[in-house]
């Protein structure tokens, strides 16, 4: 059978936020517009008379997260007040990503756009912001756009995309809670009591709101880390203790959705219980590390919160587990003990060697067993459907194109478009030149210094060794002519150089 249409899924864009200026990252994390400009522009001339493209942005389009606020709330896990995320939006448009929107401009006249919620762009649901999307979209015409926004997948032949947030405990959304919110507001009904009640955002992005965001301008790299999991909720205790008192609050909320989550599926049971169940929720604070890895599920390979956040145990270090070993070198790099740098150099040389085998990186592997177990479920056959044979996600902000052999399907994330920190490699049999490197490392991240990548796409001090890797992404679905099926699907890398989509 001919293939009658191209479907490309792209995720994670992140578009907003305030620019930086020379070492300043400011809280961007989507630097490259003209690229993802150029590649809308490029898949747009991939589409034929037989065979028509689809743009599917897969969630975290725009980062309402990232948007400081003029206001007396700086920074906000949601925009209630009114006009709040409007000004917000028209202020993204406008800004550094005006090329973007322009591209999709275009792209929208003749293909077919469809776009997904995330869980950094939650208020683009709403009503005035949906409005002026549909503006800065050139009124486009509405059997050229979808926007989906009430916790729906999109199924295409037989592959099912979702952002993948539905099946992290910390980053669910109550979309029963955001659907009355938007019902509520579209009747004038303003007061921020009724709607905070109505609506609560996920503990993830609590977490962002109240307490990333103000440590990132002391530590640029913290949004380069991906996802908002379990290593960052033990590196934020570790580079700033007093973060605990909002980490206590954070875990209790955290540990009401878990409670609530079907094991299948990662979707609450009630979807509008999930705010009312974290909200009384209380966590020991002596017992804050456990609390975290339980509502969590404990995905990690071994218990990464095992032993108490502001006293690790550097001699514990395992070598056998990526995740141990990257918290261990965060803890080690910024622990506020007596023990100084050369102390610890052992331990850090150690953590290093460990995560040359960190499998987060590995296109063919899933590290978040979350994610692995959820793609299963939906490949899986079932007494009331039939499996998908791909399943796509994003969220992580790592691609991936995994077999699952036992369920005859593929699972496939579409990764982001924003950077992420590279660790370097040190050598296997220098200790002296891996302590020089990690040296630099821990200088590096404590002084916010940059290098530019291995393309050249960063623009900051070229003699540092901490470096923000550019690799951007998208899975491709070649959609056979009934409809029905797939023929392919792909994970692929724009070639930014030569421009060319494949």
């Amino acid at each position: 059978m001919a293939i009658t249409k191209r479907v490309y899924v792209i995720s994670d864009l992140h578009l907003g936020g305030r620019a930086g200026q020379d070492q300043d990252r400011g809280f961007r994390m989507m630097r490259h517009p003209d690229k993802l400009a150029t590649f809308i522009r490029k898949v747009a001339e991939k589409s034929t008379d037989s065979v028509p493209v689809e743009l599917v942005i897969n969630g975290d389009f725009v980062d309402f997260l990232a948007h400081e606020h003029a206001q007396d709330e700086r920074w906000t896990s949601f925009a209630y007040k009114p006009g709040a995320a409007l000004r917000a939006f028209e202020q993204i448009v406008s800004g550094p990503d005006k090329p973007v929107f322009d591209a999709l401009a275009d792209f929208v006249k003749k293909n077919r756009l469809t776009l997904m919620l995330g869980n950094h762009d939650l208020e683009l649901c709403l009503p005035e912001v949906r409005a002026a999307l549909l503006r800065s979209l050139g009124d486009a015409p509405l059997a050229h756009l979808c926007f989906l926004y009430d916790g729906e997948a999109l199924q295409v032949g037989d592959a099912i995309i979702e952002h993948g947030n539905a099946h992290d405990p910390a980053n669910a959304v109550d979309f029963d809670g955001l659907r009355y919110l938007r019902a509520i507001r579209s009747r004038g009904y303003l007061d921020l009591t009724l709607q905070r009640r109505a609506f609560r955002p996920p503990p993830g992005s609590e977490l962002v709101a109240t307490v990333m965001n103000p440590l990132k301008e002391r530590y640029a790299f913290l949004d380069l880390l991906k996802p908002e999991s379990e290593a960052l909720f033990s590196l934020l205790l570790a580079i700033e203790p007093d973060a605990r008192d909002e980490l206590r609050k954070l875990a209790g909320l955290v540990k009401g959705v878990a409670k609530n989550s079907l094991p299948k599926l990662g979707f609450p049971a009630s979807l509008a219980n999930v705010s009312a169940a974290g909200a009384g929720a209380e966590a020991d604070p002596d017992a804050l590390a456990e609390v975290i890895a339980d509502a969590l599920q404990a995905d990690a390979t071994v218990d990464p919160m095992s032993r108490t956040p502001s006293a690790p145990a550097l001699a514990d270090v395992s070598v056998g587990s990526w995740l141990e070993s990257k918290l261990g070198l965060f803890r080690s790099l910024f622990e506020r003990g007596d023990a100084d740098l050369d102390a610890r150099l052992p331990a850090l040389r150690q953590a290093f060697r460990a995560l040359e085998g960190d499998y987060t990186w590995k296109p063919d592997v899933e590290a978040g067993r979350r994610y692995l177990r959820a793609a299963k479920t939906l490949a899986a056959d079932s007494g009331e459907r039939s499996g998908y044979r791909f399943v796509v996600f994003g969220h992580t902000h790592h691609a991936k194109c995994v077999d699952l052999p036992d369920e005859g399907a593929v699972y496939l994330n579409s990764g982001t478009w924003a950077n992420l920190l590279e660790f370097p490699s040190i050598p296997k049999n220098d200790d002296a030149a891996a302590e020089t490197i990690i040296r630099r490392f821990a200088d590096d991240l404590k002084q916010n210094r940059f290098a530019k990548d291995d393309r050249g796409l960063v623009d900051h001090a070229d003699t540092s060794v901490v470096r923000q890797i550019f690799h951007p992404t998208y899975v491709r679905l070649d959609v056979k002519d009934d409809g029905k099926y797939l023929d392919g699907a792909r994970l692929c890398t724009y070639d930014w150089k030569a421009e060319r989509v494949e």
